[in-house]
């Protein structure tokens, strides 16, 4: 894909640095603008943010689960009872 989009279409290239150039052109273009169907038509760097904070939220719960049982809380509500 990139070298038919970017290397071919645009050349020819007279430096290696203007190669470098569009390259990280295009794959900033491919992380965040371009949508892809198998992840619900969203970008790459969406899709990872998404992961990073679901990963994030179930880390948080099995630590709330965690404590919970240390401090002898319920762990789905939270409370204490204290007599």
């Amino acid at each position: 894909m990139y070298k038919a989009d970017v290397i071919h279409r645009r050349g020819p290239w007279n430096t290696k640095a203007s190669v470098d150039l569009v390259t990280l052109e295009w794959v900033s273009w491919f992380n965040h603008h371009l949508l892809l169907a198998p992840i619900r038509f969203i970008a790459l760097a969406e899709a990872e943010d998404n992961y990073d904070r679901q990963q994030t939220k179930r880390s948080l719960s099995r630590s709330n689960l965690n404590q919970s049982a240390l401090y002898g809380r319920h762990p789905v509500c939270q409370l204490e009872f204290v007599l």
